[in-house]
């Protein structure tokens, strides 16, 4: 969903959270990538209408669609058959 949840966070966490090192070059790219793939996710009232449809209707598994299948699939699969995950999620 594209929501603001990096910029949020840094601005609520208790400052004995608070990481006083500036971060690594790997954690600045994650940082950056996790941030692009929020800004270009779907808009959060799809959430909400996912949730009350299915406080509604009484499901169990809210989604908001089915592009996460496959990764679902392969952690459950791992899991099931004890085994690593074949790529990180």
């Amino acid at each position: 969903l594209a929501t603001n949840l990096p910029a949020n966070n840094a601005l609520v966490r208790p400052a004995e959270l608070q990481n006083p090192a500036p971060p690594s070059a790997t954690e600045r790219d994650r940082q950056v990538g996790f941030a692009a793939n929020l800004a270009a996710g779907k808009p959060p009232s799809l959430a909400a209408d996912a949730v009350m449809r299915g406080i509604r209707d009484g499901d169990f598994w809210l989604t908001t669609d089915n592009e996460w299948d496959p990764r679902w699939q392969a952690v459950f699969d791992s899991i099931t058959q004890r085994s690593n995950p074949a790529r990180p999620f």
